[in-house]
């Protein structure tokens, strides 16, 4: 039960936060505005996610020994407990929020075209890494 209810305030949160990003990146003029959006979606909304991420660490009940991070088999058997594969997708969302946030200030520092980022955002969002290597594909040169 408090699993399903956490699931949903947690997407609820991050589905806001995205919806900062978009509308961050939409904006034709670069501006305050802009910027306090990606401030929110792209570091406060995962930073109070990284928190209650780390309060979900500490009161789950995780045993250490089920499964290693070293085999498939293993992996399978860590997160084959609810919890645990709760806390994945938890971390998931919030890093892939994290390096969106990420992508949207790294743009508008490099000048990247708004259109390329109505491509790279939803990719991120729901590719995570692939939508990163979208970004590192588009954006200039350092």
């Amino acid at each position: 039960m408090i699993g399903a209810t956490l699931f949903g305030i947690w997407g609820n949160a991050v589905l806001l936060a995205w919806a900062g990003l978009a509308l961050s990146a939409a904006l034709p003029r670069p501006g305050v505005w802009e910027r306090r959006l990606t401030a929110f979606g792209g570091f406060c909304v995962p930073a109070i996610l990284s928190v209650g991420w780390a309060a979900l660490l500490l009161t789950a009940t995780i045993h250490p020994g089920a499964g290693d991070l070293f085999t498939l088999e293993g992996v399978a058997t860590r997160f084959a407990d609810r919890d645990r594969l709760l806390l994945l997708y938890f971390e998931s969302l919030t890093l892939s929020l994290f390096m969106g946030g990420w992508i949207v200030a790294d743009a508008r520092r490099k000048g990247v075209p708004r259109g390329a980022m109505i491509l790279v955002l939803p990719v991120q969002f729901l590719f995570g890494p692939a939508g990163f290597a979208l970004y590192v594909a588009v954006r200039k040169p350092i």
